[in-house]
Parts: structure tokens; sequence; C-alpha cells
């Protein structure tokens, strides 16, 4: 990595730690306002001082001095990071940097500062591009460039899609391909559509429905063995005489390549063990 990429990727992790150490002091000071009751006006302004609500002296809310340490333990660590960050931030001198809007089709832009974006945009800062030339940025991150923030930019670099984006949705269809490949290999059909037995015809449109529909391989072979059970114990059944069984038996055949003799075969021995 470059100077100005390293350099910044070090400031933006100390911002994370000054960051973190501004929430939990954030939290800290406002647990004690509340405890002693200070309240916010319209304005958002606290009714009393931070300094005032540290320093009670005979006050005995409920945890206050376990607050107030909270607090003072927290305040070193923010001091500490906020230095860093200061310290660090010398060191800059003017180098390209990156920031990417957090949303769809967000686009880089060179400045938090953009006319383009609002006060409450979410931006994420990309350290690592830092430095680099338009030219790189794109070929780094994909053309999503702002037309603003660089605006001797192609054309294709403010419109394209981010190199992220693209990976992302390459990740899901191979991931939904090999989802779809599995359900096929299980089903009992070539096609993966559901294989139906036991028909019946309806008697409001005298269309003719199924009372069960056989969508895997495993699917098929438990029902095959079911009837086999059902021919055992009770001497045969409706799937039996209208020849389900036999259609079953045959897409099975198809489906593992074994022959029709062998499918019966394997299913009526399974049948007797139960």
């Amino acid at each position: 990595m470059s100077f100005p990429a390293v350099t910044d990727t070090t400031i933006y992790a100390a911002q994370v730690v000054r960051s973190d150490a501004a929430l939990k002091l954030n939290r800290a000071a406002t647990a004690v306002r509340h405890n002693v009751g200070h309240v916010r006006n319209s304005r958002g302004e606290w009714t009393g001082t931070l300094e005032d609500a540290l320093t009670l002296v005979d006050f005995k809310g409920w945890r206050y001095a376990e607050q107030v340490a909270a607090y003072h333990a927290v305040l070193p660590v923010y001091v500490a990071a906020a230095a860093a960050v200061a310290e660090l931030e010398v060191l800059y001198t003017g180098w390209s940097r990156f920031f990417l809007v957090q949303n769809t089709n967000g686009h880089i832009h060179s400045t938090m500062s953009c006319s383009t974006c609002f006060a409450d945009t979410d931006f994420a800062w990309l350290p690592e591009l830092s430095g680099l030339t338009e030219t790189d940025a794109v070929e780094a991150y994909g053309e999503i460039l702002c037309s603003v923030c660089f605006p001797s930019a192609p054309v294709a670099w403010t419109n394209g899609v981010a190199k992220v984006t693209l990976a992302a949705k390459a990740e899901r269809a191979a991931a939904k391909a090999e989802r779809d490949a599995t359900k096929l290999a299980k089903a009992l059909m070539p096609d993966g559509s559901d294989f139906g037995v036991e028909a019946y015809v309806s008697k409001n449109n005298g269309k003719t429905y199924y009372g069960t529909y056989l969508k895997t391989l495993v699917a098929a072979r438990n029902w095959l063995i079911n009837e086999y059970r059902n021919e055992r114990y009770y001497g045969g059944g409706a799937a039996l005489k209208g020849g389900d069984v036999a259609r079953v038996i045959e897409a099975i055949a198809n489906k593992t390549g074994k022959s029709a003799a062998e499918v019966e075969a394997a299913a009526r021995k399974t049948s007797l063990k139960g």
C-alpha cells in the first residue's frame, strides 16, 4: 500500500476507536444527568451542567457513584483516542480521498461535503484507495464516481456499477444455481415438477386433481413402500388398483437407472421391515 493509503487506514482505525469512546462517554454522561434529574428542553439543551451532575457530594441516587466512576473511566480513553487522531491527521497533505455513500447505488465521492449529499448521508471511508487517481479508483472499486466530485470523469465512470455489487450479484446467482441443482438432484421428475398420485375428480368443476404430490425421489420411495405395507396388511388399496404404483415404479426407475423389477423388489423388501 502507498503512504497515503497506509496513513489514512491508520487514521480511520484511530477514528473508529475515538468514535467508540465518544459513544461510551456520551452514554455515561447521559446516565449521570438522568440520575440527578437533568432533562432536555425543546432545543435539546440540558437543564444543568455536566460538571454539576458529576460533583454532587451528598446525592444518594441509585448507582450514582458507579455511574460517575464509569464516566471518569472512559474519559481518558476518549481523550487519548482524540489526541491520536489529531496527531495522525497532521500527516495529511491533500492527497485524494474516496468516500462511498452507504445505500443502494451509492456513488463514491472525493469529500463528505459534496453538494449532492445531505447532512445525514451515511458514508463509508475507503482509505485503501487514498492517493489513487480517478482511473485507479475505478479499476479498484468500479464505475460509480460522483460526477460533481469528479467532473472530468467519463460518463461511463459515473453511471456504472461497483465491483463489489457485481461480485455480490454473482455470488447470489451462484448460490441460487447450487440450490436449484441440489433440489433438482433430489427431485423425482427430471424437470423438478411434482408427480401426482391418487387422482380424483372434483365435484365442483369436474377437473382431475391428485390427493398426493410426490416431489422427491425419497418421497416416491416412501410412498411406494407404504403402499406395499397397505397391500400386506389390508389387502391392497385404491393406489394399487388405480395403477399409481406402476407409474411410481416407472418414475423411480427412470430417475435411478434401475429396472422396474429392481425398484419393486427393493420397495417390497423394505416394506417387510415395518
